[in-house]
């Protein structure tokens, strides 16, 4: 899944995947796009939709083992993109997994905001993650 946490795994794609090829059209949402299959340096192939007029990435489509054992698709689609300091980005996100269906909405974007020094500071009372886990006892069970 660190594939999957790439931030820019779809502008350097040829890190990322070992083979990519275009291997049909289809209609998704209304537009026709390019369907391409992208197989990861590690794990099982995935399809890319790309809108053939605008070149824009339209829809993901991955793989997974469901609880059942059998091969289900997780689709993403990628909606109303707009442009931010000269860069394309969706502002809706679609998720479908399973049936289960998330609608991701960015309601703004900023690049290069300054930011007070402790913005990612966690809150006083949340504990301390800093620690091995091995080297402290959990609450309750000291030892007798």
């Amino acid at each position: 899944m660190l594939r999957d946490a790439t931030f820019d795994r779809h502008v350097n794609w040829r890190q990322v995947y070992e083979e990519v090829q275009t291997v049909g059209l289809e209609t998704v949402d209304g537009e026709e796009c390019l369907k391409v299959q992208v197989t990861p340096v590690a794990g099982t192939p995935q399809y890319m939709y790309f809108q053939r007029q605008s070149g824009l990435l339209t829809r993901i489509s991955v793989p997974v083992q469901s609880p059942q054992g059998e091969t289900v698709a997780i689709h993403s689609s990628l909606k109303d993109y707009q442009e931010t300091d000269g860069i394309l980005l969706p502002r809706e996100v679609v998720v479908d997994a399973l049936g289960n269906v998330r609608r991701i909405l960015t309601l703004s974007v900023e690049h290069n905001v300054d930011l007070p020094p402790d913005r990612f500071q966690p809150p006083a009372e949340a504990p301390d993650t800093t620690q091995d886990p091995g080297e402290t006892t959990p609450p309750g069970n000291t030892p007798e």
